[in-house]
């Protein structure tokens, strides 16, 4: 038996997954070209399981199909790579990010909850992207990370993989403090 304490940390959520997901049935999905980088998915994530992560062009180099879009602003950051990717692992599939996102008024949402198969190729891939991309430094210091909530997202989390349940504003609250 796991018992949980504050949140939990990167090494044990393998363990902690199966007991939180094992009925769960969803996950989202990003269509890129719907996304206008707002960060609202990252910020409304109370378990820190969407993240924006930027990239130079030779980060980029070292992850195979990664698709991402030009970054549009803060200006410190254009001309790199802006992604937003989820942790297959930890997302416990409550749809807040979806709910929240406004997509592109023209062509629609970029997030919509698709069903979760831990088995699938994409999810597989997905899992070893996020394993990569959370190594990739991070650009925070480009931005005044406390000026606005998108930029604020850029931030490393202090506080991720909450053992509260899906949706609780509790562990958002948190995540938000301490960034």
């Amino acid at each position: 038996m796991i018992i949980l304490m504050g949140s939990a940390t990167d090494a044990a959520r393998e363990a902690i997954v199966p007991m939180w997901n094992k009925d769960r049935s969803n996950l989202f999905a990003c269509q890129s070209k719907n996304c206008i980088q707002c960060n609202q998915c990252a910020y409304i994530c109370p378990h820190a399981a969407i993240r924006p992560f930027v990239l130079t062009d030779d980060e980029l180099a070292q992850f195979d199909g990664l698709e991402t879009l030009e970054m549009k602003a803060p200006a410190a950051m254009k001309g790199m790579h802006f992604v937003i990717e989820p942790s297959v692992l930890d997302c416990l599939g409550c749809g807040n990010c979806a709910d929240i996102c406004p997509g592109n008024p023209k062509t629609g949402k970029a997030l919509t909850m698709v069903p979760f198969n831990p088995d699938a190729a994409d999810m597989k891939k997905m899992a070893a992207d996020w394993d990569k991309l959370v190594k990739v430094p991070s650009k925070q210091d480009l931005v005044d990370i406390r000026s606005n909530v998108k930029n604020s997202q850029f931030a490393q989390p202090l506080f991720e993989f909450s053992g509260a349940c899906s949706g609780s504003w509790t562990s958002q609250a948190n995540k938000f403090e301490r960034r």
